[in-house]
């Protein structure tokens, strides 16, 4: 199988065994663990069970944009567009949404939404549903 490489050098915050660090067009959307852990493979589903049944957060490196994004579930119910830094590796941007929740410069709060039926059909980047970002993403799971 020839793989599409979508991105060279994408730092992933747990390496490939392999020790590759590009990113593939098969490495979007929801990974296999996420479908186990929600007994689903239906992405509302999915996305329900972290942010309602767990409520946690959700980080985003959309490839069609080159950006990422946040959606703050536990403390604001937004979704941060992350600005990047001049000296942005990847790496930065994934440590500081991990520990620290406000990833610096600020973020720029592009959607409030006021449960996650209102996020699910309503939330659009370039036009797309937040179903289709979600297919066409790395995703990220904030515990």
């Amino acid at each position: 199988m020839i793989r599409k490489r979508l991105k060279k050098n994408f730092w992933y915050p747990i390496p490939k065994r392999d020790g590759d660090t590009n990113l593939y067009e098969d490495e979007l959307g929801w990974r296999e663990a996420n479908q186990s852990d929600a007994h689903s493979t239906d992405s509302w589903n999915i996305l329900k069970f972290y942010l309602d049944h767990y409520g946690f957060d959700l980080a985003l490196y959309f490839v069609q944009t080159d950006e990422f994004y946040y959606i703050d579930n536990m403390q604001n119910n937004e979704v941060w567009k992350l600005k990047n830094r001049d000296d942005w590796d990847g790496q930065y941007i994934i440590e500081r949404v991990e520990f620290s929740h406000c990833p610096e410069p600020e973020p720029e709060v592009i959607y409030e939404y006021k449960d996650l039926h209102d996020l699910w059909l309503n939330f659009k980047i370039n036009g797309l549903s937040l179903k289709e970002v979600i297919e066409r993403s790395v995703i990220f799971v904030k515990t």
